[in-house]
This record gives structure tokens, C-alpha cells and sequence, in this order.
């Protein structure tokens, strides 16, 4: 099958900066990806993004030195196989900072192109903007397939206009982080087990909390300097999610599970062990 992949950069971009700032508390964190592992599978990749823009009071030789690693980063983005980079135009606006121009035209008339004339099998969006919608209702209508990778906050409207939905996270990103950035984001390990004796037969640690959580009956306890949150998936199944930072397990479960860990467990599993 020949796979299409079109990346809205912008949209990349902010969702390294939402990570870098609620999972590791700084926003201005630059994360970087590795880009052959994260587009794995796509017979093309086309990546869409715009310089940022000058600012009123700022002068050629700072406006230059500001977007040389912007410029080196889409150069070398360029160079990689399958790899095709366009630029549109920011412009900057006191209040609202870089808005880009073009990029959504641009993606649009690539997407529709390579549809009608069937130079792909399947086509996949990565992207988190509403105004996308028209062009996924336009290619589903068309007959191509259509997976929209999108940010978990995107509109549940984009969303359903897919055929497809998978969603750019904690998840892809921290399993695509640059060779320099691996050591900054350790995803959390899931294990399965026949019942919650069994696991804390095999596994055993004090158990510091229980309650029902959206349903299910949620444990948690410590063991080998690692928190486990353990809740049952089905019949004779229960899975755990282990991490070494309380916080962080919360913050994943509630974006890749939709499970909300109470702030008062948080704060509970923080405390330091007898």
C-alpha cells in the first residue's frame, strides 16, 4: 500500500512545547524527534511549516540569527529520504505572536492532487486544526482514506471527519525523541495479570491506595522504586502502568487511558516511604 503522510509542522512544534511543559515543567525545553523513526511506514512524507516572522523592532542581522536554527532544521529535514519540505509565510502580529499564511492552502491542494490522481492508496494528516475538516470531508468523499494523527485536545468535529484516528501524544513523541533528548521522557511500562492477588503475589508492595475510578476499581502500591497502578480490562485480566514520577504517571493515564488519577493519590504516592 502507498502511504502519504503531510505533516502541518506548526502543529508538531506546539505539541513538543504542551509535553516539554506539562510533563517535564518547562515549556521553553526544545524536544527534538527523530524523524525516520516517528514517519516509519509512510512511502512519502510532505512537512509544511513557515519561518517565524520579523518583529517590528527587530533588526535583519537579530531577525537572522533568530531563525538560523529554523533554517538549518528544514534543511536538514529536506535532506532526509522520503522527505519533501515547504515553506509558507508568518507574519508577526503584536498580540497574537507568528501566524502562518499558506500552509493550510498549501496542504490542501497537495492532499487533493495526489488523491485525484491516485498516486496514493491511503493518506494521513497530522495535524490538531479545525479548519482541516473540509479538506478530510473532501478526500473521504473522493474515496481515499483517511487517518487524521492528531494533538489529544483537537475537536472531536476534525476528528470524526476521519476514517481513522490516532492521536500525537506523550505516546509517539516519547517514542520518537532524538538520540539527545531520550534520556529526558521514560514512557511508562504495562504489564498484565490474571488478577490483582496474582500480580501482588508476584509483585509485592504495601498497598497505599484503592478507590473506584471511572468505574473500575483502581490499586496502587510501590515496588522496585517504581509506582504501579493496577485496574482491571476485562475477565480475568488486570493490567498495570508503572512509572518512577507520580505526577507523570497521572498525566499520562489521563491523556492515553482518559483515566483520572484524584491529585490527592498524587500528592500521597510523593510522600517519601517509611
Amino acid at each position: 500500500m502507498t502511504s502519504y503522510l503531510f505533516i502541518d509542522g506548526g502543529c508538531v512544534r506546539e505539541t513538543l512545547k504542551t509535553i516539554a511543559r506539562d510533563y517535564l515543567g518547562d515549556e521553553n525545553l526544545k524536544l527534538e524527534l527523530d524523524y525516520h523513526q516517528l514517519t516509519g511506514g509512510f512511502t512519502k512524507v510532505f512537512y509544511y511549516d513557515a519561518l517565524p516572522g520579523k518583529k517590528p523592532d527587530e533588526t535583519d542581522g537579530d531577525y537572522e540569527t533568530r531563525t538560523a536554527p529554523d533554517i538549518r532544521f528544514l534543511e536538514q529535514l529536506s535532506m532526509l529520504a522520503r522527505f519533501h519540505v515547504y515553506q509558507g509565510d508568518a507574519r508577526w502580529r503584536r498580540r497574537r505572536g507568528n501566524e502562518q499564511k499558506k500552509i493550510d492552502v498549501m496542504i490542501a491542494v497537495d492532499m487533493l492532487t495526489h488523491s485525484f490522481r491516485r498516486n496514493m492508496d491511503a493518506a494521513t494528516l497530522l495535524t490538531g486544526d479545525l479548519d482541516f475538516k473540509r479538506l478530510i470531508d473532501a478526500l473521504v468523499h473522493e474515496g481515499m482514506f483517511v487517518t487524521l494523527w492528531h494533538p489529544p485536545q483537537a475537536n472531536k468535529e476534525l476528528m470524526s471527519a476521519a476514517d481513522e484516528r490516532r492521536q500525537f501524544g506523550i505516546q509517539s513523541v516519547g517514542a520518537a525523541l532524538a538520540a539527545n533528548c531520550r534520556h529526558l521522557i521514560a514512557l511508562p511500562d504495562y504489564s498484565n495479570w490474571a488478577d490483582t492477588v496474582d500480580l501482588l503475589r508476584e509483585r509485592p508492595g504495601a498497598v497505599v491506595w484503592d478507590a473506584n475510578v471511572d468505574g473500575l476499581l483502581m490499586v496502587a502500591f510501590q515496588d522496585r522504586g517504581r509506582w504501579l497502578l493496577a485496574w482491571p480490562t476485562g475477565p480475568g485480566r488486570v493490567q498495570t502502568v508503572g512509572h518512577a514520577a507520580p505526577g507523570f504517571l497521572q498525566k499520562y493515564l489521563q491523556e492515553v487511558e482518559g483515566l483520572a488519577v484524584p491529585d490527592h493519590v498524587v500528592a500521597m504516592l510523593q510522600q517519601p516511604a517509611d
